[in-house]
């Protein structure tokens, strides 16, 4: 698998806001690792999707509690498109 963060990823990085996670290519949801109203940790890893049969691990970009989960599982997304939001800081 391939870990994606929003300080490592420059494409990530344009399109990620410190209030949401986005994905960073269009794939399929695997795996929703938080919950609603959760606190995550930077880095911590937040959803899973899969694209070209490669699995990619996103993480938080900071510190946060989790306002809403966009997604479901077995979801297709586009890249960009929100996965989770954050309570603002």
């Amino acid at each position: 698998h391939t870990a994606v963060s929003a300080s490592s990823n420059a494409m990530v990085q344009d399109q990620q806001r410190a209030d949401r996670l986005a994905a960073p290519m269009p794939g399929k949801v695997i795996k929703i690792l938080c919950r609603q109203g959760e606190r995550v940790k930077a880095g911590q890893t937040l959803a899973v999707i899969e694209a070209m049969k490669m699995e990619t691990h996103l993480a938080a970009p900071r510190d946060a509690e989790v306002k809403k989960i966009a997604v479901k599982e077995g979801s297709q997304v586009k890249m960009a498109e929100t996965l989770v939001e954050f309570q603002p800081e």
